[in-house]
């Protein structure tokens, strides 16, 4: 698996993720869709470096082991370091 980190900005609050993810193992989010927001906005501004379906965010400035808790720090006011693992390899 390959490891990588995105920031967002979501500091105007009230933003869409723009994903569509599966907590079922209750540690991370599993990505399974994406739709617009603020991930699709990285993904255009950052070629090569795309959160793909089936990536997994295991990490939102540096809150992890709790998929409640991943989705509560997304839905906060502030700027979004999200660490991720892919089973994707590296397209950059």
């Amino acid at each position: 698996l390959r490891e990588y980190e995105i920031v967002v900005d979501n500091t105007r609050g009230g933003q869409s993720m723009g994903i569509c993810a599966d907590a079922g193992d209750e540690r991370t989010l599993l990505v399974v869709a994406l739709a617009p927001g603020l991930i699709q906005q990285w993904n255009v501004d950052h070629p090569g470096e795309e959160v793909q379906q089936g990536d997994r965010i295991f990490e939102v400035n540096g809150v992890g082991g709790s998929a409640r808790r991943l989705v509560e720090e997304c839905q906060r006011p502030q700027r979004l370091h999200i660490r991720l693992t892919s089973p994707h390899p590296s397209i950059a």
